[in-house]
């Protein structure tokens, strides 16, 4: 053990007034971890208090943008082909990863806000990239299924049942 239960308990007690500092001023957006910490703060205090706070930055156009970019991931892949006469240089797959973060942010609303976003002029070249990732991606993570709530699961068992039989 490296801290005791008492010390550890007031190093998260300081963590968490730091990321409601950070909320509270309107930095946490701008945090490059800014999904970690969201993930963290609601493990800390609740997803309702978490959702209270992204509920009202999806008015901000910055905090959609860091969300739209927190969303995405990219996976790289590089095919065998056939006879040996695959990819010589793996090629990335970006999706929309929304599911993980329906609790903590209304993910109908930032998609809503992120096309409302996309027609803003005055965007930096880095901000236009993100926004379009976020737009061109399809959604769900690497595994192949997507983002889809209603019957996901059940869809999922129906195929996996069915190739079973076969």
């Amino acid at each position: 053990m490296i801290v005791n239960e008492a010390v550890a308990r007031d190093f998260q007690q300081l963590a968490l007034a730091r990321v409601r500092e950070a909320a509270t001023d309107h930095s946490l957006a701008g945090s490059p971890s800014l999904g970690p910490l969201l993930f963290q703060w609601s493990n800390w205090t609740s997803v309702k208090e978490v959702r209270m706070w992204t509920d009202q930055e999806l008015s901000s156009d910055l905090f959609v943008i860091a969300m739209a970019q927190t969303t995405a991931s990219v996976a790289w892949s590089q095919g065998m082909g056939f006879g040996g006469m695959g990819d010589r240089v793996a090629r990335p797959s970006t999706r929309i990863h929304l599911k993980p973060y329906a609790d903590m942010v209304d993910t109908s609303r930032l998609e809503a806000r992120v096309l409302e976003v996309s027609k803003r002029t005055d965007l930096t070249e880095q901000q236009q990239q993100i926004v379009s990732t976020f737009l061109s991606s399809p959604r769900g993570g690497h595994d192949g299924w997507g983002d889809e709530d209603e019957g996901e699961g059940q869809e999922r068992a129906e195929i996996e049942r069915e190739s079973d039989e076969v």
